[in-house]
């Protein structure tokens, strides 16, 4: 009978180790990042985020495309906490059409210039929704 009672306790002690462990380690410290980009007002048609980490901070960058404004980064590839430079690249057309190899004739796109360029930036704090609203104004 105490052999019985000795291998439910131990069986017991690995369920609980095993339970307990199953919210440890799998999370890689990510966290999804959202947000919208609007040029002069407007959303902004399309382009693309990044973000880099500031200067001491040992993480990973993400980046995301951006469509009709708004850009969405999942958490197994988001950003950990800390302090990020931002860069935006956004695009326009210019009311030409190219010749593309694979897909005819396309509208021609240029990049547009921010005069916020170079001084984005974004701090991802542990716990909280990590979502960001960046108002651009266009250079002209």
């Amino acid at each position: 009978m105490v052999e019985f009672s000795k291998a439910w306790i131990r069986l017991a002690a690995i369920g609980l180790l095993l339970v307990g462990c199953l919210g440890c380690g799998s999370s890689s410290g990510r966290q999804a990042v959202t947000g919208t980009v609007s040029l002069d007002g407007k959303p902004l048609a399309s382009g693309s985020i990044n973000f880099q980490p500031a200067p001491g901070l040992k993480a990973p960058s993400a980046g995301a495309p951006i469509e009709n404004g708004r850009f969405s980064i999942p958490a197994d590839q988001g950003l950990l906490p800390g302090e990020y430079q931002v860069t935006i690249i956004g695009m326009q057309e210019t009311g030409r059409m190219i010749d593309d190899e694979q897909k005819g004739k396309v509208p021609e796109l240029a990049p547009i210039r921010f005069r916020e360029a170079g001084n984005l930036k974004a701090k991802v704090e542990p716990g909280k929704k990590a979502h960001f609203d960046f108002q651009l104004t266009s250079v002209k």
